[in-house]
């Protein structure tokens, strides 16, 4: 039976970078040919995401290292992601335009967000960042208009340029998404350079936002569930 999957093997394990199937919940495989599924990448004929329009989640192998570059570019079906917590690697534009993609939990052993790789996402509303990040690059989260606040790790050590722009053009208040750091913190450090002045509050204010619910529809299951930030 061919695969529906276009794929290399390396040395180091499978990489796969195309998909031709049509589900539309994906669990990509551990294993092909008795190797690994070390890699997702961008496909090679359209140099866009790998998974096309079609496919609404994807579940990653435990054995998944890395996800390449715009591995999941212009995926616009995208709705959810399951990352395994082996993952050490997203880098840039892995996500970029997946305009329905709500929300990330992303590994703890992800050390940066490269370039752009959530850049575009218009739909994405939560976020949760793994303690162990140290960088966030440039335009990581740019775009993400439904994004309303996010909480640093303690120990950031250098963030992009417009990693949390939202907006294009500068308009009001409603320009960036709210950054929020712990006092005492390599994060709290970071954040007092005049680069961040007015775009970050400390944790304790957090609590404003505990009045602030966010309405999302679960497509799932067809229920309406709540978060507060």
């Amino acid at each position: 039976e061919e695969s529906p999957y276009a794929y290399e093997v390396t040395e180091e394990g499978v990489v796969i970078y195309g998909y031709r199937g049509n589900e539309k919940l994906l669990e990509i495989p551990e294993q092909i040919e008795g190797k690994p599924v070390v890699a997702l990448e961008g496909d090679r004929e359209s140099h866009q995401g790998f998974v096309g329009e079609g496919v609404e989640e994807v579940i990653l192998p435990d054995t998944l290292e890395r996800i390449g570059s715009m591995a999941f570019e212009e995926c616009r079906g995208l709705k959810g992601v399951t990352m395994n917590e082996e993952l050490t690697r997203i880098e840039s534009s892995a996500f970029e335009n997946c305009v329905d993609l709500e929300e990330v939990h992303l590994p703890k052993g992800l050390r940066a967000l490269e370039r752009g790789v959530f850049l575009g996402c218009t739909g994405l509303w939560h976020v949760e960042l793994p303690e162990g990040l140290k960088e966030i690059e440039d335009r990581a989260f740019c775009g993400c208009t439904s994004l309303k606040g996010i909480i640093l790790p303690e120990e950031i050590e250098s963030i992009g340029v417009d990693s949390f722009q939202k907006e294009e053009i500068r308009s009001g208040e409603d320009y960036e998404v709210q950054i929020y750091g712990r006092e005492g913190t390599k994060t709290w450090e970071l954040l007092q350079d005049e680069r961040y002045k007015g775009k970050w509050k400390p944790w304790k204010e957090i609590e404003e936002y505990k009045e602030y619910w966010v309405k999302r529809e679960d497509y799932s299951s067809r229920r309406e569930i709540y978060h507060i930030f």
